[in-house]
């Protein structure tokens, strides 16, 4: 059986995922990263503690998406999170 820190590496290996375009993708979400930055040291922006989804002038929700997608191996993720499912459950049985 696979170990499961072994999965949690290999769901993250972006570079060896095999798609054509993993330095286009990984360069384009660490400029938009990287221009948030600078932005926000420029002009920080305070959320309150209770605020609504704020889709505009960027859409932080999407910029996450965009940004995990190409990290994880959803399969492997998958498989990953179900081995914990199962352990937590193996806990709570012994307990």
């Amino acid at each position: 059986m696979y170990h499961q820190n072994n999965l949690a590496y290999d769901m993250f290996q972006v570079f060896q995922s095999g798609n054509s375009r993993a330095d286009e993708i990984v360069l384009s979400n660490m400029a938009v990263a990287f221009d948030r930055v600078l932005l926000d040291i420029e002009e920080p922006f305070t959320f309150s503690s209770y605020h609504k989804s704020m889709r505009e002038p960027f859409d932080y929700y999407m910029f996450g998406q965009n940004y995990i997608r190409p990290l994880v191996d959803f399969r492997l993720a998958n498989d990953f999170y179900a081995i914990l499912i199962h352990q937590e459950s193996s806990w709570f049985v012994n307990f």
